[in-house]
């Protein structure tokens, strides 16, 4: 292996982000192209992870027997930065595949159905409690594996803020809904370990309101609000382990702030968010001991993860590569480690696939949105785009069977009120896209502000 510091590759990297930031700035005219998620998932990943290295952290070593080396690190954070390049090349390709396609304001042949969502909301609802019912509070609260509790039973536990953000979509962010939101996002941390079913609802919720800004201009509030998010994110899992141990709030606060930012990287409580990086080399490792390639097998769970684990005790877990890749030195899979997506690209094809799965994606995404561009936001088809991009994150970080099972597991509600509306289109559709956007929304008829810019630049299309 050719002998590389931290310091070259970190170079490499920032130059790397430079570039494809700039190819965003020209290709994407909104804050909702996925360009912004995709930068940010890598930055948080790949370049700060490499910024604690560099000043003196280690790599992730826990109970391995083979602690993770450095070089490992680093050729994980080289194939990071080819797979962002391949993502940014499909930006630049459907930036100018599309340059003399005028993508031009058009209502949606079908429209979500107003009584439809309502009833969607009002089920989640009803689905969420019965669940937690089902469950129990307390073995929710005792259980900190997900495996532990009944499948897709533990899944819609978590669904009430769901049928929160399925009512903000239509009606909007009214004082009263917003409180009814807070109380569910509460609900949902105090019961689950999982800390998605609170930040991901948060950054659906965030793209919907900025869809809905009448203003053109990205908002000076768009900085402040991600950085919120994070700094939520990190400290939450030993904040809510703090307080199902039943300590006062003021103690599990303290305790949380502590873990995460006094132990900025280390590998004690939260310190495992920073090391998704680490993570990526050992399964680039372990896929070299192990031989050979999965060939794409890695996703093939999701072809029986509807059967219900109860009828199949030994159905295959959904990173069952992961548990194939396992050694006993390296026992990712048993310590509900991720491979992340590029750590699962090269799983299946090698450093073709580092480069070829994350083009892929990001041109499906691009794609999505360019369409999208011109439509309402009742179009069924934003619904399901805003859902995928809120869920990114778990792409990005957890592999490609997470662009199927949080939209429609993990966030069924959302997911599956899009769908629905195909399978079953709502006979209101027509009558609602003669009359235009519903003013219900507060924005124009376009798919909101953001969008509504994107079109109107015709010579970025």
């Amino acid at each position: 292996m050719i002998h590389l510091s931290f310091q070259f590759v970190l170079a490499i990297d920032l130059c790397t982000l430079l570039l494809c930031t700039l190819v965003a700035l020209r290709c994407a005219s909104s804050v909702l192209h996925p360009a912004l998620m995709m930068l940010g998932c890598h930055g948080y990943i790949v370049t700060l992870r490499l910024f604690q290295l560099l000043k003196g952290g280690s790599p992730m070593s826990y109970s391995f027997v083979w602690p993770v080396q450095p070089e490992e690190v680093m050729r994980a954070a080289l194939a990071s930065d080819a797979a962002l390049l391949a993502m940014a090349l499909a930006w630049v390709l459907v930036r100018y595949w599309g340059r003399h396609r005028m993508a031009q304001p058009r209502e949606p042949r079908i429209m979500l159905s107003l009584p439809r969502v309502r009833v969607m909301a009002i089920f989640t609802m009803l689905a969420s409690v019965g669940a937690v019912a089902a469950i129990g509070p307390h073995n929710m609260v005792l259980s900190p594996d997900p495996e532990g509790l009944p499948g897709y039973l533990s899944a819609a536990a978590g669904w009430l803020p769901w049928a929160c953000c399925l009512l903000h979509y239509i009606y909007g962010f009214s004082f009263p809904l917003l409180c009814l939101t807070i109380i569910s996002l509460v609900s949902a941390m105090l019961l689950s370990h999982f800390r998605g079913v609170v930040i991901i609802p948060l950054i659906f919720l965030l793209f919907t309101w900025l869809a809905r800004r009448k203003s053109s201009r990205p908002p000076l509030a768009l900085l402040p609000a991600v950085v919120a998010l994070w700094l939520i994110w990190l400290p939450m899992k030993p904040i809510v382990y703090s307080l199902q141990a039943g300590k006062s709030i003021a103690d599990s606060f303290s305790y949380g702030i502590e873990i995460a930012f006094g132990n900025f990287g280390q590998e004690s409580g939260s310190g495992i968010d920073f090391q998704f990086l680490d993570m990526i080399g050992s399964t680039m490792t372990l896929v070299d001991v192990h031989g050979t390639h999965f060939w794409g097998a890695t996703v093939a769970p999701l072809l029986v993860g509807a059967v219900p684990r109860a009828m199949w005790p030994q159905k295959p877990h959904l990173n069952e590569y992961q548990h194939e890749l396992d050694i006993p030195s390296r026992n990712m899979a048993q310590l509900n480690m991720t491979a992340g997506l590029i750590g699962e690209c090269y799983a299946d094809f090698g450093y073709v696939g580092v480069i070829v799965v994350p083009f892929l994606v990001s041109l499906g995404f691009s794609l999505a949105y360019r369409r999208l561009a011109g439509t309402g936001l009742l179009s069924p088809g934003a619904l399901l785009y805003f859902i995928f991009l809120a869920t990114f994150m778990q792409l990005y970080r957890d592999g490609l069977v997470s662009a199927v099972w949080f939209p429609f597991v993990h966030c069924a509600p959302m997911g599956w009120t899009a769908v629905s509306h195909w399978i079953w289109p709502p006979a209101e559709s027509r009558m609602q896209a003669s009359r235009g956007t519903p003013p219900i929304l507060a924005c124009p008829s376009l798919l909101g502000a953001p969008f509504g810019a994107f079109v109107a630049d015709r010579s970025e299309i």
